[in-house]
């Protein structure tokens, strides 16, 4: 039997409650359904031990991963559910073929909505006395863009007037 220093016993001790520890957070990421998290742990925690990140910002980096992988995984669910044929982003919007269609509106809102901004953009869009919505039902809106809409005639109701121009029968 070779003979062990207190210190390798120490630290084969201490090896050893690392690995329990670690096996015990990926069960209890695995029991709160954070799946993404348990798969990134390993390199999220070696990423940290490179740089010298406080506790909070290892959580924050953590819970953004899965944020964003719930999120992927939303989108990805409604486009498989939705049946659509292809699948386009605002990257893909021909803007030249619709040219009644405001790029630089659309494309302010929806990088209003990714930095989480979008109730103070939509309140200074509801902001004027009159509100002129021209051409509406020219393009038929997705249910997205449907909803954008409806939260901001919502905001401008009885704070001021709302002029929209439409092509379509009062029905449609």
């Amino acid at each position: 039997m070779g003979l062990t220093t207190p210190g390798a016993r120490r630290s084969w001790r201490v090896e050893r409650q690392q690995k329990l520890v670690h096996a015990r957070v990926l069960e209890h990421l695995e029991r709160l359904r954070l799946g993404h998290l348990a798969e990134l742990l390993d390199a999220m925690l070696a990423e940290a031990a490179r740089g010298e990140p406080t506790y909070l910002d290892l959580l924050d980096a953590l819970l953004r991963e899965e944020v964003g992988a719930r999120h992927r995984k939303r989108v990805s669910m409604g486009i498989t559910i939705a049946h659509f044929p292809t699948v386009k982003t605002l990257e893909d919007f021909d803007f030249k073929a619709q040219p009644a269609v405001d790029q630089k509106l659309v494309r302010e809102l929806a990088k209003a909505e990714s930095e989480g901004a979008l109730k103070d953009k939509l309140n200074y869009f509801a902001r004027p006395k009159l509100l002129v919505v021209d051409g509406l039902g020219y393009l038929p809106f997705e249910k997205r863009s449907a909803r954008l809409f409806f939260q901001l005639v919502a905001r401008h109701y009885e704070k001021g007037s709302m002029l929209v121009t439409t092509n379509q029968m009062v029905g449609q």
